[in-house]
């Protein structure tokens, strides 16, 4: 890293902060690798991972509960009559009139073997109850204007919507629990039926406690897995649920706070790509003082990712090249081994190709990089003394920064001890 003249404050680059996370990712690879895969599997973190395992193109995903002749029966009929979508969905009591057009479009497109196509939906994370889906359908709830504005976009408008929605739906994957709770306020004044009501409900009432209990102290201890494995080499997987062990229950609520606010401020649209950049070191925060205040860890969050939320972002970004990079091969692969067969087919090669990445590689290597991240924006928080910066006080998570300060105390800078001559 690089230093600024005399503030002796730390200038960040990509390529620094890279090439410590792929060196500290090495002394302990296996347990950065099975914490990661948990935080897939359990938490729900890393959701693009299971996106690209588990799905098939997003555009050609149809409704998983009705079975592949169900759906070419229903779109045969609908030809055949000349029905809308709408009519042929109250006759067979589908509650997505919109998956009847899915359906048709897949059939027109792909031909009917197409229907049999299914998402394996993880966590909440299918198509139909998408986190863009469900902010889609608050917002034509709340003004009265779906239907008109659906109707007035072309097929050229709807791909551009699609690919908003994708990139929409992986930036807040991590937070689809929250969105199940807006969705359950949607459909209780929009169902019909009571039983469906309270199932969806209680559906989202345990998907919240699951997210506050589980999935966010995980999260913080995931954090303080990285934190150690970068100093302690041998640091056990173990470690991520300290919060347990400890019995430490405070950043459960700094967790669920920063969640609301996070979910807030997407609705803002502009919010969902700011805020999180905002709030990024909060679960650090945490896994260094667990005791922390939740205004605490919010206001040095704050000053510590100001003038650094772009350049974050952009590290962020940079991560791009290895998705295309493994596209490149399982293209390869689907053109050789499948030929000119169902497009669909050739994308799963793809989708698991780059899932497997990010589930050996990319996962990691991003938590290690932003762990580096985190390291180098606290020594800069404590070297400038920002508000509440001594609650940042393991000081044995960045021993270079220990070194400093010791030398500083046996010298003769400003902090060195005062020698009192006694007579």
């Amino acid at each position: 890293m690089k230093k600024n003249g005399g503030n002796n404050a730390e200038v960040w680059t990509r390529k620094g902060i890279k090439r410590d996370a792929k060196a500290n990712l090495k002394k302990n690879y296996i347990a950065c690798f099975a914490v990661c895969f948990i935080m897939v599997f359990i938490a729900g973190q890393y959701g693009g991972t299971t996106q690209f395992i588990s799905s098939y193109d997003n555009e050609n995903v149809a409704d998983i509960r009705y079975s592949g002749d169900f759906k070419r029966d229903i779109v045969q009929e609908l030809k055949k009559t000349g029905l809308s979508a709408v009519e042929i969905s109250e006759k067979y009591h589908i509650s997505d009139s919109e998956a009847v057009g899915r359906w048709e479009k897949i059939y027109d497109e792909l031909g009917p073997e197409a229907l049999n196509s299914k998402e394996i939906s993880l966590f909440n994370m299918g198509a139909e109850n998408s986190n863009w889906n469900i902010v889609h359908k608050a917002t034509g709830w709340i003004i009265k204007t779906e239907n008109n504005i659906d109707k007035a976009f072309d097929d050229g408008v709807d791909r551009l919507i699609q690919t908003a929605a994708d990139s929409f739906d992986s930036v807040t994957k991590q937070h689809s629990s929250k969105f199940q709770v807006v969705n359950a306020v949607i459909e209780l004044f929009s169902r019909r039926y009571t039983w469906e009501i309270v199932v969806t409900c209680i559906s989202a009432f345990f998907s919240m406690l699951f997210s506050i209990f589980v999935a966010n102290v995980l999260i913080v201890g995931e954090k303080r897995f990285f934190l150690e494995s970068r100093t302690y080499h041998g640091t056990k997987i173990g470690r991520m649920g300290f919060l347990y062990k400890d019995r430490i229950y405070k950043p459960v609520k700094t967790m669920l706070v920063k969640d609301v606010f996070t979910v807030l401020w997407t609705l803002t649209i502009i919010g969902a790509f700011i805020k999180p950049f905002e709030y990024m070191m909060i679960p650090y925060i945490l896994a260094e003082n667990p005791s922390i205040d939740t205004k605490h860890a919010f206001r040095l969050s704050r000053q510590m990712m100001k003038g650094n939320k772009w350049k974050a972002a952009k590290l962020w970004l940079s991560y791009v090249p290895w998705y295309i990079a493994a596209s490149v091969p399982a293209s390869l692969i689907g053109l050789v081994f499948l030929g000119n067969t169902s497009g669909i087919h050739a994308n799963v090669v793809i989708n698991v190709f780059v899932g497997i990445l990010c589930l050996m590689f990319l996962n990691p290597y991003k938590t290690a990089s932003e762990t580096e991240l985190y390291i180098i924006l606290r020594r800069k928080a404590i070297r400038e003394s920002y508000p509440y910066s001594e609650e940042l006080n393991d000081r044995y998570l960045d021993l270079d920064l220990l070194e400093e300060q010791l030398g500083e105390q046996g010298g003769e800078g400003p902090n060195a001890p005062q020698v009192i001559e006694i007579p």
